[in-house]
């Protein structure tokens, strides 16, 4: 029931602004306290032994319902404090329904809007472990699928953060449920502002990606000045994430390559340039045909598919050549397909006689991270009781 009810906040309640929420609350309050005071003050003017079945202020608070409902029936104040009290609580009554009307129009009106969006995060809605897309492009929908797929153990919720996020239908996101909360949030303000970043929870996120953008800001795509502007932009965000929380992991699309060295030096943890990645793809089908597709599947989050892992050196696989650890691979259910030294670029397939140090990354394909790092802790123990012996 609890897991219905927090579905139906996040499909409705959720999407309303605060200030509507507020409003809202403001009138159930003022509704609750009409009725309570107005009962209180009829159970102290009228004497509780006027009129038999009113002695308790149960009774009373009875009454002013019945007042409200259906008129003077089962009981009329005996006092002239008492017929005041009920006449003011009758007009007061008329006067705060018709403000309630209003206020519940309005709130129908902003569900009807938002009927099919993405709720927006408030300051009031505090997430943690989850991941931050800064920007919107052509990639949301396959970034939000990929971090959906039903490979991943667990599902962090995800926030949107971009002047047109509350734009973002739920019906464009995957495994979308009505009973199952998307858990996906928006954000509807720059995301290069303060303001931005913390109401989405930048200090207790646990991953930020940066998008480039595709067009201006008058929607044109003049690709140069496109460009710079997204990585002027992109760094702006850049800095601003790593003063608001140092040690997240931040992930950036930069569309100039000659721009990388200064997303390094702002704090970046990694680095995709679509245009790089495209040529290279497209040169290697030339050279390879098929290859292509290899690469796709390498890059996706399925089922049917094992991923490229980042994953640090345990302390017995140092020293050790990278040969060596690909003897040791076999038979595991993973392949070692590369070394990253620092931020480096990645030695993909290095020299067989290439020593690995503690300090490296090594890049793994599997079929998640913890299988990974399980088989690359029983490789090193094996070689452990290797040396020893």
């Amino acid at each position: 029931m609890l897991h219905i009810l927090g579905a139906f906040y996040h499909r409705t309640l959720s999407v309303l602004d605060k200030g509507t929420r507020d409003r809202m609350g403001r009138l159930l309050l003022a509704a609750v306290s009409l009725w309570f005071l107005s009962s209180l003050a009829l159970f102290l003017v009228e004497p509780p032994n006027i009129k038999s079945g009113f002695v308790h202020l149960g009774d009373y608070l009875w009454g002013v319902v019945v007042y409200l409902f259906s008129g003077l029936e089962n009981y009329d104040p005996q006092t002239v404090p008492g017929k005041v009290v009920a006449g003011l609580t009758l007009v007061l009554a008329v006067v705060f329904v018709a403000i309630f009307t209003a206020g519940a129009v309005a709130v129908l009106v902003e569900l009807t809007r938002s009927r099919g969006m993405v709720p927006r995060k408030s300051r009031s809605i505090r997430l943690r472990n989850h991941t931050i897309i800064c920007g919107r492009g052509g990639s949301t929908k396959e970034i939000v699928n990929q971090l959906r797929s039903d490979r991943l153990s667990s599902h962090n919720p995800i926030v949107i953060v971009a002047t047109d996020a509350d734009e973002v239908r739920t019906t464009d996101l995957p495994q979308h449920r009505w009973w199952r909360p998307l858990d996906v949030w928006g954000v509807a303000l720059a995301p290069d502002t303060n303001e931005a970043l913390r109401c989405a929870d930048i200090e207790s996120a646990a991953a930020v990606i940066v998008l480039a953008r595709t067009t201006d800001d008058q929607g044109r795509r003049r690709s140069t000045d496109v460009a710079s502007a997204s990585d002027a932009e992109a760094l702006r965000i850049a800095l601003l994430v790593r003063s608001l929380h140092r040690g997240v992991p931040l992930v950036v699309e930069v569309r100039h390559r000659a721009n990388r060295g200064g997303f390094w030096r702002a704090g970046a943890t990694d680095l995709v340039t679509p245009g790089v990645i495209a040529a290279r793809m497209l040169a290697a089908a030339v050279l390879a045909p098929g290859s292509s597709r290899v690469f796709g599947e390498l890059m996706s989050t399925t089922s049917s598919t094992s991923e490229p892992y980042v994953v640090g050196v345990p302390h017995a696989l140092a020293g050790i050549t990278f040969d060596g650890l690909l003897r040791s691979s076999v038979g595991q259910g993973i392949v070692p397909v590369a070394i990253r030294s620092g931020r480096s670029e990645a030695e993909v397939n290095p020299d067989r006689d290439r020593v690995i140090s503690a300090d490296d990354r090594l890049v793994v394909i599997g079929s998640d991270e913890q299988s990974i790092r399980t088989r690359l802790a029983s490789i090193a123990g094996n070689i452990d009781s290797d040396r020893r012996s």
